[in-house]
Parts: structure tokens; C-alpha cells; sequence
């Protein structure tokens, strides 16, 4: 008996199979009583995109030098008045000799501004620049160094 068990299996599941394929395929059909169906028109999916931000590699540069590692500077424009303003956002620590911000287009070309360089924040100052006006293109960099201020006795 026990030779005749896998056989008998294997004539079974062929049994099995041929039979699937011998009584070819069927067809479901919907009955003839039912609604039309409506036909459905795809909708795209909208693929988001990103909104290019303008090309801006206009820079400003501070270059102070190791005489003013980890200092404090404040980038000013000045009013029609004379006055002159803290820019939000230029504000920030001399590392490794220099600190730079990035420029909007829509401000290339304007001033006047200048920097302002402090020993902490809200700090004793300790060094200017001149005078500048911003890159007037897409990879302008203005340059300017700080001169030292004379300390009041």
C-alpha cells in the first residue's frame, strides 16, 4: 500500500487539473434585466511641483579675520533721514574669519547699508564698515572688512 499512496496522489492532482482545462472557459455574463452601468471618466491626479524660488547667489561677506572670532554683527541700512536700521535676519557670529547672507533679487543694487560689529549681543561695538550697496546681479558678492572703532575713555 505504502507504494501506492504517492501514485495515486499524483494520478489524482493530474486528474484534477486536466479536468479544469478540459472543460474550458467559462464566461460570466451579467442577466439582461440589469441598469447600464455609467461610464466613468478618469480624473487625473494633479502632480504637485515645486515653485522655483529665484536664482539668488548674491552674497554680502563680512570678512573680519580672527581679530573678531565669535563676534557679534549686525548688518544696518540706513533711511532717507539718515537713520540707520537693523536688517532682520542679517544678524549673526564671525566664524572661522567671515560671515556672509544671501541677497533677494529684489534687493540687488540698494543702500546703503553697512556692518556693525559687537563683542556679544547687544554688545559694546567694536568695529565698522563703510559704507555699500548691495550685488547688483545673480552672483555679485559685495566684500567689505570692518575697521575698528575708537573705544570712548
Amino acid at each position: 500500500m505504502g507504494r501506492f499512496l504517492p501514485f495515486s496522489l499524483i494520478t489524482l492532482a493530474l486528474i484534477a487539473v486536466f479536468s479544469l482545462f478540459a472543460s474550458g472557459p467559462t464566461l460570466v455574463q451579467a442577466a439582461p434585466d440589469l441598469p447600464p452601468r455609467p461610464t466613468l471618466t478618469p480624473t487625473p491626479t494633479p502632480i504637485p511641483t515645486a515653485t522655483p524660488m529665484p536664482m539668488s547667489l548674491a552674497r554680502v561677506l563680512l570678512v573680519a579675520g580672527s581679530a573678531y572670532e565669535g563676534a557679534w554683527t549686525v548688518v544696518q541700512w540706513q533711511d532717507k533721514p539718515g537713520m540707520w536700521h537693523d536688517v532682520d535676519g542679517w544678524q549673526g557670529n564671525v566664524r572661522n574669519g567671515w560671515i556672509r547672507w544671501r541677497v533677494a533679487q529684489k534687493d540687488w543694487g540698494t543702500g546703503p547699508f553697512r556692518w556693525q560689529v559687537y563683542d556679544k549681543a547687544g554688545g559694546t561695538l567694536l568695529a565698522s564698515t563703510a559704507s555699500f550697496a548691495l550685488p547688483t546681479g545673480a552672483y555679485g558678492i559685495v566684500w567689505v572688512a570692518p575697521t575698528a572703532v575708537a573705544s570712548e575713555q
